[in-house]
């Protein structure tokens, strides 16, 4: 491989990885030492009995759908302790509990897919992927409360109202 494509690519090296095809065509893709050394982290998280990964994405997505969980209840509480603004109080919990809920779904079919999937590079690649998304809507989640505590608590307004 020539030296400029290994800097366009971003890497000191960068290696040249074949597939040939049943019907005799041929597709080669350059892998740099970036992607051997994501490969290899990979491999180190994915053990063959379970994959690893696939606990801490269901993880994430447990916390992040207790978040959303923790801030329907802040609004049904400030619907009962301010009666004057509980109507749009207790019809806004519900719609705090629905991202709650598809996160409890999600991390039920990402766990059951990680334990009956091999481990192999398209799954982990997924499940890195659910990893990062799960933590983002965590975050999310985490500011969400701490906005609405800051509301609740520290101003002493209900959440909605």
């Amino acid at each position: 491989m020539s030296p400029p494509l290994a800097e366009a690519c971003g890497a000191e090296t960068a290696h040249r990885k074949g597939a040939r095809f049943g019907d005799g065509s041929h597709v080669t893709a350059i892998e740099t030492d970036g992607d051997i050394l994501l490969r290899k982290l990979a491999g180190a998280l994915a053990m063959p009995e379970q994959v690893p990964l696939g606990n801490i994405v269901r993880i994430t997505n447990h916390a992040a759908a207790a978040t959303w969980v923790v801030l329907a209840s802040i609004a049904a509480g400030s619907g009962i302790a301010w009666p004057g603004v509980a109507t749009i109080n207790f019809i806004i919990t519900p719609f705090l509990l629905v991202p709650a809920l598809l996160l409890f779904w999600r991390a039920r079919a990402f766990g059951a897919m990680s334990r009956s999937t091999p481990a192999s590079e398209p799954l982990l690649s997924l499940l890195r992927c659910e990893a990062v998304t799960a933590a983002s809507i965590l975050v999310v989640g985490l500011l969400f409360v701490a906005a609405a505590v800051s509301r609740v608590w520290g101003e002493g307004f209900p959440l909605f109202g």
